[in-house]
């Protein structure tokens, strides 16, 4: 498990890094031009099936979406070893609380020590009027929390592709999504074991709402593509 989170940490990381280092991208209608460097790609993909099974709507939209939450999240896998707890910092969980998350030789301590699964859930919500920001601790109007499976990965030699898909969801009544987010369940920095809380790391605003009906489901997934 603990590879399969740092394979997509590695990978998203790639995704941000991307953006700093000064990736030119200009894009074109449907063409995406590049210049400098490696073009990397992230996805939302939704799928909805109606009460038979059958593919109702499907939309992939892009995905630029990582938090400040993300960015503490890296520190703290690549901060340098200061004694038994290291690389100490503060994120925001999806209740506006402040919680220390940290890398420890004692696992009690330590950020991921999750001792079941999944540790990654895709929220989705139905806010009126949605606004991205990097503050972003949690959605707007929260509709659901839907666990994910396994992450799934391959490589190709043209790309690298990461995915996370959720588990299906049934609606008990109509809803209008227009906002998904990724979220990251962690053990809190303290003496406290299996104190776990939950951190927004992706928030992705839908170009267009979807409507999930009664009775009907629902998949969303998050993929990462490096060409």
């Amino acid at each position: 498990m603990k590879k399969q989170i740092l394979y997509i940490i590695v990978v998203v990381l790639g995704v941000v890094l991307g953006t700093l280092l000064g990736l030119h991208i200009v894009k074109m209608k449907e063409k995406t031009i590049k210049s400098g460097g490696i073009l990397l790609k992230g996805y939302v993909n939704i799928v909805v099936y109606d009460k038979y099974g059958r593919v109702r709507e499907n939309m992939t939209t892009p995905l630029h979406s990582p938090t400040n939450n993300f960015a503490i999240l890296l520190a703290v896998i690549f901060e340098p070893h200061q004694g038994d707890v290291h690389a100490a910092y503060s994120v925001t969980d999806v209740g506006g609380t402040s919680r220390i998350i940290c890398t420890s030789y004692d696992l009690s301590y330590s950020w991921d020590d999750i001792t079941d699964t999944p540790r990654w859930y895709i929220y989705i919500g139905n806010a009126s009027s949605p606004t991205f920001s990097r503050d972003k601790y949690n959605l707007e109007s929260v509709v659901a929390k839907l666990r994910t499976t396994d992450p799934g990965y391959y490589v190709s030699s043209d790309k690298i592709v990461l995915v996370i898909n959720s588990e299906a969801w049934t609606a008990d009544k109509d809803y209008t999504i227009t906002e998904v987010g990724l979220v990251l369940k962690f053990e809190i920095c303290d003496s406290t074991d299996n104190n776990y809380a939950y951190a927004l790391m992706f928030y992705d605003i839908l170009p267009t709402p979807i409507t999930v009906k009664a009775g009907e489901t629902i998949v969303v997934s998050y993929k990462l593509v490096l060409p």
